[in-house]
């Protein structure tokens, strides 16, 4: 065998490659490729943020849904840690802000709304963006408040929409540190969509209240025109409250003197108890109203400064005048509490449409129920003239037939009998005048305008809660010599006097006569109890006495028969003398 020969391997060849210089411009442009690739990859995909964005906006009509959805979308397109969408007013002022990317706790120790005349007012004032790598270097920077996380870039677009300004957007704290000009130009796209849905939002809003203004109004027309019990007032302040979104609804209504308005209905809270007060007209908050007619407005500072009492825990004010077309009857003061936003224009004329409608109603209402009460009033002066021309004079007639009779019969039981008889027909004439006077007054005299209205309404009350209705008579001019102060005298000596005679001496029936004459005014309550002890309690005795003796006259208790009389006299002033 011949010896193998060795295997040669050849040297592998030497790898391809290019001169430095060549391959180092091939290396920085396949880099620039990849970097281009990659910002347009993040363009896009920002862009398509935006679209995202653009289309939940304008698909949304509640106007709370929108601002939210604007803010949270400018935040995902520049990766800001806050944002927040100022609104303004019809007036141009900042009215409403929404925020997003602070906590419960910092937006409270933040405090309430920003007035909008630093930095914030510099952006919507402006007609193009402000980007600022630090804020404070800006001209009307101001401190941030107390309690506002630290930022130092800020971005600001005004949001407009064909020259009108609705707001502005307001971005800080990019994670790289500035806002770049695409992000500028994302958000000023944003902001355009914004406006439009903004405005969206607010005419379908402005729609949806006008049709509840509209229910409410045919509502408390329906209530008002339909025969029923109730407050008329408290239905139209419950529906401006809530129609409003207040916080509290005073109602006022002219006084008969015209100096002076009385709360008559207070709806939400009344932090300082004003329902049921009289206040003046000069230099209320109602009295521009009153005179012109027409509604006020007013921010938190213009509340303030009217320095009215019951008004200094609210902000806004809404004042509308209840009027008929000719006269304004009162107003409904309409408030919200400090630091919540202005009444705006469109909510201004909405309660305007709907406090006329409802002032036209109250005027119908209050025509009908005059109506009403003049048929019962002739109904009762129907009632009243039969009782006195048939009734009384058949028991009068009665009367004296038993006293004829009376007078042919011998003594003895029978006569007490019929004696007694005539008695009770005297008692029961008097019973039957005393409610022909009731149905006579009524309706046409207001409670305590006379001494015998006075006196009747309080034996009433007296009856209710003693469950003992006492008899009352009178005898003289009582009305005609009782002046207000002697009024106020004899109604608190007739109190205590049934009340002593009910609750001290268990009386079963109580009377009480009133007389007026030359002698003056005597008052007798009589009662079918036992006398008070000589050694028992006289306080309220000695009240009266004491009554009487401040006014010249005399108070005589005596007891006779079983019955015990208290006879109160005092002269007559001066003016009836």
């Amino acid at each position: 065998m011949s010896e193998a020969s060795p295997v040669v391997i050849d040297p592998p060849d030497p790898p391809i490659s290019f001169p430095d210089p060549p391959r180092a411009e091939l290396d920085r442009r396949i880099s620039d490729l990849v970097e281009a690739a990659n910002e347009v990859l993040l363009t896009q995909g920002r862009l398509r943020v935006l679209l995202r964005a653009n289309q939940a906006i304008v698909s949304e009509l509640d106007l709370a849904a929108v601002l939210d959805r604007v803010v949270d979308a400018a935040r995902d397109l520049t990766g800001a840690r806050f944002g927040a969408l100022g609104l303004v007013d019809d007036r141009g002022a900042l009215d409403q802000i929404v925020q997003s990317g602070m906590t419960e706790e910092e937006v409270t120790a933040i405090g309430g709304l920003p007035v909008g005349t630093g930095l914030l007012g510099a952006v919507m004032h402006s007609r193009d963006p402000v980007r600022l790598d630090d804020y404070r270097t800006h001209p009307q920077a101001g401190e941030l408040p107390p309690g506002h996380p630290p930022v130092h870039d800020f971005l600001g677009v005004p949001v407009r929409v064909r020259g009108v300004l609705f707001g502005s957007l307001y971005l800080a704290g990019q994670p790289r540190g500035a806002f770049s000009e695409e992000d500028e130009q994302l958000v000023r796209s944003l902001a355009s969509t914004a406006g439009f849905a903004i405005a969206n939002a607010r005419l379908y809003s402005d729609m949806r209240h006008r049709q509840q203004w509209a229910a409410a109004s045919a509502e408390v027309t329906a209530h008002l025109l339909a025969p029923g019990d109730g407050n008329p007032l408290t239905l139209v302040a419950d529906r401006v409250l809530e129609l409003a979104d207040a916080d509290s609804v005073f109602v006022t209504m002219l006084d008969d003197d015209p100096e002076r308005i009385n709360i008559v209905e207070v709806r939400g809270s009344d932090p300082t108890g004003r329902l049921g007060r009289t206040v003046r007209t000069r230099g209320s908050a109602s009295e521009p109203v009153l005179r012109t007619g027409e509604p006020r407005r007013l921010d938190e500072a213009a509340t303030d400064a009217l320095g009215v009492s019951y008004l200094k825990e609210f902000g806004p004010l809404l004042i509308l005048p209840l009027s008929t077309g000719t006269r304004v009857l009162g107003t409904l003061v309409v408030a919200r509490r400090r630091g919540r936003r202005n009444f705006s224009e469109a909510d201004a004329a909405m309660a305007l449409d709907f406090a006329g409608r409802a002032g036209v109603a109250l005027e119908l209402h209050a025509a009908r129920n005059d109506q009403e009460r003049m048929l019962l009033f002739e109904e009762r002066s129907r009632i009243a003239r039969d009782l006195h021309d048939r009734v009384i004079q058949q028991l009068f007639a009665t009367g004296m037939q038993l006293q004829s009779v009376l007078g042919t019969m011998p003594p003895g039981r029978g006569a007490d009998r019929v004696d007694a008889a005539v008695s009770s027909l005297d008692a029961a004439i008097a019973q039957i005048r005393r409610v022909i006077f009731t149905l006579s007054t009524t309706d046409h005299v207001g409670p305590g305008e006379t001494a015998r209205q006075r006196l009747l309404d309080l034996l009433r009350e007296l009856g209710a809660s003693l469950s003992l209705e006492p008899a009352l008579s009178f005898a003289g001019p009582v009305d005609g010599v009782v002046d207000a102060a002697l009024g106020d005298e004899l109604l608190a000596v007739v109190t205590e006097a049934v009340t002593n005679a009910v609750k001290h001496a268990h009386a079963a029936s109580v009377s009480v006569a009133v007389s007026a004459g030359a002698d003056g005014l005597t008052v007798v309550v009589t009662n079918d109890g036992p006398p008070p002890a000589s050694d028992g309690r006289r306080s309220g005795l000695a009240n009266l006495e004491e009554r009487a003796r401040r006014r010249g006259g005399s108070m005589v208790l005596a007891a006779d028969g079983g019955r015990t009389a208290l006879t109160w006299t005092v002269p007559l002033p001066e003016s009836a003398t």
